[in-house]
């Protein structure tokens, strides 16, 4: 992805702070689970660790919403896929790992997009 992608993905964003009235906010508990439907927004969510958090609103196509906080691997990983607002994206949990390099447990995905 070019850097005039990144700059415009990021301009897409807008603050959400407190509230989550753009859907229900998924909760990774199962490997397997799968939310799928059309990329609405890329919001910008709160402040981790120094480092702003972003949340991706997806329509089922059930026409209901939820809400998908963008970890930084996730966060990557639409950037590096050019996934972008309108597109057709599916967001698998895989499950937990452990990195071999810090011994830090991380939630794995799978994106897949169109």
């Amino acid at each position: 992805m070019n850097s005039n992608s990144k700059s415009s993905a990021r301009a897409r964003t807008r603050d959400t702070s407190a509230t989550f009235e753009n859907g229900a906010i998924e909760t990774w508990t199962r490997p397997g689970q799968c939310i799928a439907g059309k990329l609405l927004a890329i919001r910008r969510g709160r402040e981790f660790a120094n480092r702003q958090s972003h949340l991706a609103v997806i329509r089922r196509r059930d026409g209901s919403r939820v809400v998908v906080q963008l970890t930084r691997l996730l966060d990557a990983e639409f950037e590096d896929r050019g996934v972008r607002v309108g597109d057709r994206i599916a967001v698998k949990f895989v499950g937990t790992r452990r990195s071999k390099s810090s011994g830090r447990s991380y939630k794995k995905f799978r994106i897949t997009a169109q």
